[in-house]
């Protein structure tokens, strides 16, 4: 995928052993093994070791052997929270298992919920389902407008022409939570939508009716999180 000039490339899966005391970090022989195979499958990538900035590793859960091929693992698609009692096993254990780093932390708010419930103890609202994201470090496509909140229109239009120019941004979607960290502080406003919109209808050729269904996509998105609360901006309507 392509992010801030480079590209995101991956993932490979290994077998791994037990579980190491220190961090988890790719070693060089796997990364070459990554590489040599990603050349032999896209030549024209031309990738070489000496053009790899980072990589990064970890541990990826599985669950029981691949149906088949015996000697195959079947990996884990989505996020396990088990309460032991329920499956025979002993009273009081409540297993959680996320299967990414970006479902993390919904996985361990159920995880809460679920111990609160179990042992009908009342909790104070989540506070890191609505907390500033953690910063981070890479690039963004347009220089100090990649992590948000944005409230400017015309940046946002700025923002979206430049990733679909050169991040093969098609969506709002790519543009606010793939292409940027925008997204992360709540649903932007409807006029930063609306610049957004025009920018992508502009260089994608969408017509008006496809940039309104493109922009009812994304709010609608924001809807089934439950993060329909706008950061700023406009009201929906006023740009019209």
């Amino acid at each position: 995928m392509p992010w801030a000039g480079s590209a995101l490339i991956g993932a490979s899966f290994e077998p791994g052993g037990l579980v190491p005391s220190g961090p988890i970090e790719p070693s060089a022989d796997e990364i070459l093994r990554f590489v040599t195979e990603m050349s032999r499958r896209w030549p024209g990538l031309e990738l070489s070791m000496d053009r790899v900035r980072y990589a990064v590793a970890g541990l990826y859960p599985i669950f029981g052997r691949g149906p088949s091929n015996p000697g195959t693992f079947s990996v884990a698609r989505r996020p396990l929270i088990c309460d032991h009692r329920e499956r025979g096993g002993p009273d009081g254990l409540i297993t959680g298992i996320s299967v990414k780093l970006t479902t993390a932390r919904a996985v361990a708010e159920r995880m809460v919920d679920r111990v609160a419930a179990r042992f009908d103890r009342s909790l104070a609202p989540c506070s890191t389902a609505t907390a500033d994201p953690l910063p981070f470090a890479l690039p963004s496509p347009v220089p100090s407008l990649g992590f948000g909140p944005l409230e400017n229109p015309a940046e946002a239009a700025r923002l979206a022409a430049a990733a679909a120019d050169r991040e093969q941004a098609r969506t709002l979607a790519d543009v606010f939570l793939r292409r940027s960290t925008i997204g992360q502080h709540g649903l932007p406003a409807r006029d930063v939508l609306d610049g957004a919109g025009m920018a992508l209808a502009a260089a994608l050729e969408w017509s008006v009716e496809r940039r309104e269904i493109e922009i009812r996509r994304f709010e609608e998105f924001y809807d089934r999180l439950g993060l329909s609360r706008r950061v700023s901006g406009a009201p929906p309507g006023a740009s019209d």
